[in-house]
């Protein structure tokens, strides 16, 4: 079985084309991923500086996060000490309103007295 003969401008042409859907395909993939430097191969300083960066990005998001439950946790505590003050506001309130009413009371008492006393 023989093979098949091409001439040197055929083959030429044939290697230009392949070259060229190579190119082509890294070019798709390039534009598909967002990423110039898809791995080690293309360009080992700027692959492994891009996977440092985007470490360090996902860290500071994880620290985002931290403080996002952080204030959450503030914010909590705030309302709980806000609602705190509140309660102690209304047992002042109560206990000067007791103060005031003690006289009453007294007078109340001492017509006791006297209705049990007249008795």
């Amino acid at each position: 079985m023989s093979g098949i003969v091409l001439s040197a401008s055929v083959r030429q042409n044939l290697l230009s084309l392949q070259a060229t859907a190579d190119l082509l395909a890294t070019t798709q993939n390039d534009l598909a991923t967002g990423k110039k430097v898809n791995s080690a191969l293309d360009n080992p300083t700027n692959f492994f500086t891009a996977q440092s960066l985007n470490n360090r990005a996902s860290d500071i998001g994880n620290l985002l996060d931290g403080i996002g439950n952080g204030v959450q946790v503030l914010q909590a505590a705030n309302t709980g000490i806000t609602s705190l003050q509140s309660l102690i506001d209304s047992a002042k309130s109560i206990a000067n309103q007791a103060l005031q009413t003690t006289v009453g009371y007294s007078t109340k008492s001492n017509v006791s007295t006297t209705i049990s006393g007249a008795s």
